[in-house]
């Protein structure tokens, strides 16, 4: 691969690059229209027994599932009031006038139209798609107007909607916050301003081409939009990791080569260029490992990771390494000594007393990973959106004060002659059948009423018993899809563990030689990611740090698709800085045969690129604080809560100590796999 790379690279360097900037700037304004065709669904299982019983509800029972809800309230007066009724009536009538394709549902006659305070009444609006957009508006002016009415209205695309624009918003202001930083440790890196400058240019390429692609798989699947935040914080993070080890290597070969930019440039190309290729398969692999999953939401990120990560290596490759070519000698590289005389310290310490640093490091990490044992699970819904949004608000309005949430609905089909709807009701004692509705096609609704809101923790577990004990019935609505998902990911989650398990266990055993290695290696990666989960329950259900964090709403669970995201690139990206340390260790412990000498060596010259290279991800993921939106905002300080874990107390005192305490038996392996020989 890297000799079809060289010859393509150098046949022209300046025509392969001016069309690369040529392509990149035609592509651009194409790129940022992605963020108007992405959504913020898919959490439901694809093909499963609750998308099936949602395709047979909306078949059979089309006029009650409405596309639009609205709450409607005036002058904070009792519903019976003379007053209230007029204005009822004529918001009704001119709503039927200006929309005549409307079919809208209300009864106010029923106490489940009626809020809990009989202040409100629900109107369920269907066939809304001709007019959606002025309908809106419509809306909109009303509850602008200052004449005593008062609506709150809301559907699944206004949260979609909401959430894209809030995303949109947030990626600029992150980036603001993240750039001018990761430049600042970029200079103190190479103790250049112009040299830290290339790989903030070869990100911003990698996110552009990333965006490209997106804007166009859009048109063949559902992609959500959260992939937008993947692609900013892993293009921002791997292409300055890439640039940086490419960079590094470029000036250390231009001093061994009379300052010849071209002839340094192609060694670093066999040298970082095949180190980088190694590790954007090992990172996109994991990443893709998200594939597993019948879930749309994690499938789309999955993608989405492997393509930022594709292009952060092609962008660190193509037109970094052909710049280097053509400018690279005119470059003022600033001596720096490599070593890092602190963490060579460390290292000598830790490897001194290896059994006392292993366990206070051990234990450090298992007392984040305890607070485990008391988190929930669940899926995210509309409270991931900020507390003093308008669209929140709505919901919370609609779902907080009226009864008919349509949360629990079981489905029959007396076709299959099934006959226990007793024991169905009995189960449900605690609740009671808010409505029943049959089909012309011998199905049959019950819709109950839990007093819980929709997606409750308290509504999922109804929906399990009910599933657990009456196998034959479907049951729908939001709390069924949440449990479906949770079910859908738990189901596959031990296959996941085991093929990122065995893939990581596989590079490190090819590329050390030894099987001890990379099962440390597990072992040390799962620990970390523990201690991450641990964190995560203390600060997004427990509340510690909100002062730290803008206001949000605690669920009293973690979004188990964020956190089972957030995982898989941790991991992945763990798997860079593990082959890199193991690469300096190996190098010196193939030379001198001498454990000790190998560990402290290895520590200390990879120290400060591994460190930087946290720092910049860390930032990457960590400036994600910034956002509106309570899932990203978990998925950033997970993920770079790991990677500074990673960084620090995994490579800097585990790793170190574990191999004092191993040993030579760090270098086991049966002859076969010693004879392999894979160069990093």
């Amino acid at each position: 691969m890297i000799k079809i790379i060289e010859i393509l690279l150098f046949k022209n360097l300046k025509l392969i690059l001016s069309s690369f900037i040529l392509f990149t700037i035609a592509i651009t304004p194409y790129s940022f229209s992605v963020f108007d065709k992405l959504n913020s669904g898919g959490y439901e299982s694809i093909n499963s027994a609750f998308t099936k019983a949602s395709k047979i509800e909306a078949e059979n029972f089309p006029e009650s599932v409405a596309e639009l809800s609205i709450a409607f309230s005036y002058q904070e007066l009792n519903y019976q009031e003379v007053e209230f009724k007029k204005s009822f009536d004529e918001f009704l009538r001119n709503l039927k006038i200006n929309f005549p394709n409307l079919l809208i549902i209300t009864d106010i006659s029923s106490k489940t139209f009626i809020s809990t305070d009989n202040k409100s009444i629900l109107i369920l609006l269907s066939n809304i798609s001709k007019d959606k957009s002025n309908l809106l508006n419509y809306l909109s002016n009303i509850s602008k107007k200052n004449n005593g009415v008062e609506l709150f209205y809301t559907s699944g695309e206004i949260v979609t909607n909401e959430i894209n624009k809030l995303v949109k918003n947030d990626v600029t202001k992150i980036e603001l916050f993240t750039i001018p930083i990761v430049l600042l440790l970029l200079v103190i890196f190479f103790n250049s301003f112009k040299i830290a400058l290339t790989p903030i240019f070869v990100a911003l390429l990698a996110i552009i081409f990333s965006f490209f692609t997106l804007a166009i798989l859009s048109n063949y699947m559902d992609i959500s939009i959260f992939a937008v935040n993947i692609i900013t914080g892993l293009g921002l993070g791997l292409a300055v990791d890439y640039s940086m080890l490419i960079v590094k290597r470029f000036k250390e070969e231009l001093d061994k080569n009379n300052f010849d930019s071209k002839i340094s440039a192609l060694f670093t190309l066999r040298s970082a260029g095949r180190t980088v290729i190694y590790s954007g398969a090992a990172v996109g692999f994991t990443l893709l490992s998200l594939l597993i999953f019948p879930i749309n939401f994690l499938k789309s990120l999955g993608v989405a990771g492997a393509i930022v990560v594709f292009f952060s290596v092609i962008s660190a490759i193509f037109p970094l390494i052909i710049l280097l070519a053509i400018f690279g000698n005119k470059l003022k590289f600033k001596e720096k000594n490599n070593k890092s005389i602190f963490f060579e310290k460390i290292g000598k310490i830790v490897i001194r007393k290896p059994i006392l640093f292993f366990t206070i490091s051990s234990l450090f990490l298992i007392s984040l990973l305890l607070p485990i044992k008391d988190a929930s699970f669940s899926q995210a819904d509309h409270r991931i959106l900020p507390k003093n949004n308008k669209v929140l608000k709505d919901i919370e309005y609609i779902s907080n004060n009226f009864n008919n949430n349509n949360d629990i609905k079981i489905i029959i089909d007396r076709n299959n002659n099934y006959n226990d709807l007793e024991k169905v009701i009995a189960n449900s004692k605690n609740n009671h059948v808010l409505s029943y509705d049959s089909s012309n096609n011998g199905y049959e609704r019950y819709i109950l009423n839990t007093n819980y809101p929709p997606g409750d923790l308290k509504n999922i577990s109804i929906v399990k018993e009910l599933l657990n004990e009456n196998k034959d019935i479907m049951v729908t609505g939001l709390s069924a899809g949440i449990f479906d998902s949770q079910r859908a990911i738990f189901d596959k989650l031990p296959y996941l563990i085991l093929f990122i398990s065995f893939f990581v266990f596989l590079i490190i055993m090819l590329f050390t030689g030894s099987i001890i290695i990379p099962i440390k290696a597990v072992i040390l990666n799962f620990l970390s990611l523990g201690s991450m989960i641990g964190v995560l329950k203390l600060i997004f259900i427990d509340g510690r740090l909100d002062f730290l964090l803008s206001d949000f709403i605690k669920t009293g669970f973690l979004d188990l698709s964020s956190l089972v995201l957030a995982s898989v690139v941790a991991f992945g990206l763990s798997m860079d800085y593990e082959l890199f340390l193991l690469a300096r260790i190996k190098e010196e412990y193939d030379s001198s045969k001498d454990n000790e000498k190998a560990i402290i060596y290895g520590v200390a010259n990879s120290a400060k690129i591994i460190t930087t290279a946290a720092l910049i991800l860390a930032i990457a993921f960590g400036g994600f604080v910034f956002t509106s939106i309570t899932s990203v905002m978990m998925l950033g300080i997970g993920i770079a809560l790991t990677i500074l874990i990673d960084a620090t107390i995994i490579r800097a005192i585990l790793v170190p100590a574990t191999m004092k305490l191993l040993g030579k038996f760090n270098w086991y392996a049966p002859k076969f796999i010693k004879n392999i020989n894979l160069k990093h």
